[in-house]
């Protein structure tokens, strides 16, 4: 019995690294993918945002 459970681990751990290897670093970045200018400030994001015509999102967090 404990021969088989340690034979059942060992199946899956190698079928999850095997996966893992499948599944990571080979997905290719689309074409618009760039990095996220964050802006702490509200007015210069708010001006960014109309010359580049595109949505503000204000995440608001407080710990009352």
């Amino acid at each position: 019995m404990k021969r088989n459970i340690v034979g059942v681990t060992l199946s899956s751990l190698v079928f999850a690294l095997s996966i893992g290897a499948f599944t990571t670093g080979f997905a290719p970045q689309p074409a618009f993918a760039k990095a996220i200018h964050w802006y702490k400030q509200y007015q210069p994001a708010l001006k960014a945002a109309k010359e580049e015509r595109k949505w503000v999102l204000v995440d608001v967090y407080t710990d009352w």
